[in-house]
C-alpha cells in the first residue's frame, strides 16, 4: 500500500483499489474512529503485484510492479485509471530470483523518471523518451573474492533525497555492502559504482547478507536491513 500527497491510497488486494483518505488526522478527539471508504477505482492487472508507488513529483502517476512486469498508471482527477504504460520488456527475463524485479522507485524531483532494480543493475528510464530503453544503468563493482571479475549482485536499492543535496542512489549488495552513488540530471550510459562510494557500516553488520534498503523522504533517513536482524539507520550528509 502507498499514499499520495493529495490524500489517496493505492493498495494491493484482489484487483487493487485507489481510495480517498478521510481527513481525521486533525480531529481533536482521541477516541478510535471508524470510517467507511469508497474506492475511487478498481483496476486489475495480469500479474502478481508486489509493489505500488505514487510519484511524489506527479501524483497522477502510479507505478504498479510485479516480479516480471511493471506498469505505470495515469490517474484522472477522480482517481480513475485513464492510461497504462508497460515499462521495460513485456516480460522481464526471469532466472529464479536473480531475474526478478527487486525494487521500483521514482527518481526524486523528476516527473517521468523511474528506476527498476534487478540483481545485475539498476535501470533508470526516462518515460518521456522511452518506456523500454533505459537512459542509465548502474552496476556494482566486482564482488570481493570473486576471481571472475563479475559485478556483485544487488539485493535492493532506493533513491535518497534531501533538499539542497544531489540525488543519491543507495544500493545494497547481496553480500551486505552498502553504496551511495550520486545521480545527476543528464547522467547516461552504463556506470559502475566506484568503490569509494562504499559506506562504512557498524561491525554488527559486517559479513551479513544484505536484505533491503528504504529511504524515508519525510524524515530524510535511510534504513538498511541485514540477515540476522541487524538494521542500520543513516542520514544523508549535505556534502
Amino acid at each position: 500500500m502507498c499514499s499520495s500527497d493529495l490524500g489517496a491510497l493505492a493498495g494491493v488486494g484482489g484487483a487493487g483499489s485507489i481510495v480517498p483518505v478521510p481527513g481525521s488526522a486533525s480531529s481533536a478527539s482521541s477516541s478510535e474512529q471508524r470510517v467507511g471508504i469508497r474506492p475511487l477505482s478498481r483496476s486489475g492487472v495480469k500479474f502478481e503485484v508486489s509493489r505500488v508507488l505514487f510519484n511524489p513529483a506527479a501524483d497522477e502517476y502510479l507505478a504498479v510492479a510485479g516480479y516480471a512486469q511493471c506498469h505505470v498508471f495515469t490517474l484522472g482527477p477522480k482517481g480513475e485509471v485513464v492510461d497504462r504504460l508497460c515499462v521495460g520488456p513485456e516480460e522481464w527475463p526471469l532466472d529464479g530470483m536473480h531475474g526478478a524485479l527487486l525494487d521500483v522507485d521514482w527518481v526524486p524531483g523528476r516527473t517521468g523518471a523511474l528506476s527498476i532494480t534487478v540483481s545485475a543493475h539498476v535501470a533508470v528510464l526516462d518515460l518521456a523518451k522511452s518506456s523500454v530503453a533505459p537512459v542509465l544503468t548502474v552496476s556494482l563493482p566486482p564482488r570481493e573474492g570473486g576471481g571472475d571479475g563479475a559485478p556483485a549482485r544487488i539485493a535492493a536499492s532506493a533513491f535518497g533525497f534531501r533538499k539542497g543535496v544531489e540525488n543519491r542512489l543507495l544500493v545494497l549488495s547481496e553480500d551486505g555492502a552498502l553504496y551511495s552513488h550520486p545521480v545527476r540530471d543528464g547522467d547516461e550510459g552504463d556506470v559502475t559504482i566506484d568503490e569509494s562510494c562504499r559506506l562504512v557500516l557498524p561491525e554488527v553488520c559486517r559479513g551479513r547478507a544484505g536484505l533491503s534498503v528504504h529511504f524515508s523522504r519525510a524524515h530524510g533517513v535511510a534504513l538498511a536491513s541485514f540477515d540476522g536482524g541487524a538494521t542500520v539507520l543513516a542520514r544523508l550528509h549535505p556534502e
